[in-house]
């Protein structure tokens, strides 16, 4: 009889640690789940930053050559002749060019401001359509809960 009731509480604990295990294993699938969704976006993400480094790289942008000082030194306006009087072509043709660079400069830098406001008047960062992301510990709640149910 005692040998019997062993045996009894033996396969109640058996019962217990495989409903565990069970349980144990529906949260590992979850948790797998979540992991995978994380890969992705993190995926997306590295790939958005990339191409972000890629459309935003202005080392060879011809309207910043004004920060260079070898570029700014080739296009210094020649020396005035003291001795030479009547003609300061030179001169008014380098302020006239430089004038009209300036001004250019500052148009495709308008436009490019009104592009930026305008794509930031179309993001949708976040809207009614948008839905709450759930966290693993309350996805895994939730199927506990189900699981709970079911058994019962």
């Amino acid at each position: 009889d005692a040998i019997s009731k062993e045996i009894a509480a033996l396969e109640a604990g058996n019962a217990a640690l495989t409903k565990h295990a069970k349980e144990l294993q529906a949260d590992n699938a979850l948790m797998r789940l979540e992991l995978e969704s994380l890969q992705a976006s993190l995926a997306s993400a590295g790939s958005y930053a990339s191409e972000t480094l890629a459309q935003t790289d202005d080392s060879h942008a011809e309207a910043l050559s004004v920060l260079d000082p070898k570029a700014a030194a080739e296009e210094t306006p020649p020396p005035a002749k003291k001795h030479h009087h009547g003609h300061h072509d030179h001169g008014k043709a380098w302020l006239m060019e430089s004038s009209s660079r300036a001004a250019l400069d500052d148009a495709a830098e308008a436009d490019a401001e009104a592009d930026g406001a305008a794509d930031d008047a179309q993001d949708d960062d976040y809207d009614a359509e948008d839905s709450a992301a759930e966290s693993f510990l309350s996805v895994a709640h939730s199927a506990r809960l189900r699981a709970t149910a079911r058994r019962q």
